[in-house]
């Protein structure tokens, strides 16, 4: 059964490490999703940390650095919340639905959402990650161990956003 787990950046670079060693060590193959505000603070902040990160095909907001981890969308006009740059298999329905929307069936609830959009504002990068039980807790703590904030997890059967690690 499939358990959730979000976790909050300052930085790309602190989230490619984080998604780069999950990914190798097999832990979530697939199923990480990716939310980046996009605007001009972000921009040339996190041009700052690539220098093409953001700006390389000619439009703010692209993630070639995950590119062949995470499947990426073009930038989406999240109600709420702005431009946001997205990646991974929520991509399409936090596009098309909003993110409340898209994200009830993991067992978010309203509050949580909240917290993902004051993010966001906060020009957070922000992780979520469906995984098996068996390895949600090596794949939360090394959320954790890369910066990643307010790091969660649940099972969105049975209940809600509830452990807090970091």
């Amino acid at each position: 059964m499939k358990e959730v787990i979000i976790a909050y950046f300052k930085s790309l670079e602190q989230t490619e490490r984080a998604i780069d060693f999950i990914t190798n060590a097999r832990l979530a193959n697939s199923h990480i999703s990716l939310i980046c505000p996009v605007n001009p603070y972000t921009a040339q902040k996190f041009n700052e940390e690539y220098a093409i990160e953001l700006t390389g095909t000619g439009e703010v907001g692209m993630l070639h650095d995950f590119h062949g981890q995470l499947v990426e969308m073009p930038l989406a006009e999240v109600p709420g919340v702005g431009k946001v740059a997205l990646a991974g298999p929520l991509s399409d329905d936090i596009a098309k639905k909003g993110l409340f929307k898209a994200l009830l069936p993991l067992g978010f609830t309203e509050s949580k959402v909240r917290k993902i959009k004051k993010a966001l504002k906060n020009n957070e990068v922000v992780v979520i990650i469906e995984t098996e039980k068996e390895k949600v807790n090596e794949a939360a703590n090394i959320l954790a161990d890369f910066g990643g904030r307010h790091v969660e997890k649940w099972n969105p059967h049975t209940e809600r956003a509830s452990i807090t690690h970091g």
